[in-house]
């Protein structure tokens, strides 16, 4: 008895895969339109709302602008896989996507993770607080900016003349 022919007739790869390439794209496409049109739909309902104030609100707009990221990508993948797994886009592309994928990976954790966290234990206050430093730091840096120190352009001769 040969283990190799059995082992082929046992695993027939060529049908899973065939059908992979068939039908996949069929779903990743199906996917991709009820996806977009949804997180979409979200993101106007939080646009066109005029208060914003619940953690929740902000929560889901974050979540769902996160998986329109992730979306973005997913026609990528349906044309690589109709195409038998041939990336046809170019080296360009590729890394793009990667970026795009890893960025929006990392939002969504850092959703899921720090925002319960900023707004539920640490207070209410902390958003007040966070945008009192932001508000500093950007009117500091527009003051340097103005007086002529901003980062790079100083000259030892500026420096010399406003020295106390």
């Amino acid at each position: 008895m040969d283990n190799h022919t059995s082992h082929e007739t046992a695993c027939n790869q060529t049908e899973a895969w065939s059908w992979l390439y068939a039908m996949q794209p069929f779903y990743m496409c199906a996917i991709c339109f009820l996806g977009i049109l949804g997180n979409s739909f979200v993101l106007v309902v939080f646009l066109l709302e005029r208060r914003r104030t619940s953690v929740a609100d902000i929560y889901l707009g974050n979540l769902a602008l996160a998986d329109l990221l992730m979306l973005s990508c997913l026609p990528f993948w349906i044309v690589t896989i109709f195409n038998e797994f041939h990336w046809t886009f170019g080296c360009t592309w590729g890394n793009a996507l990667d970026i795009v994928e890893q960025l929006s990976t990392y939002i969504g954790y850092s959703n899921s993770s720090l925002n319960p966290f900023l707004y539920v234990i640490v207070g209410k206050q902390f958003k007040q607080r966070a945008r009192d430093v932001l508000r500093a730091a950007s009117c500091k840096r527009w003051e340097r900016s103005r007086s002529g120190y901003s980062s790079g352009n100083v000259t030892s001769r500026q420096y010399e003349s406003t020295k106390i």
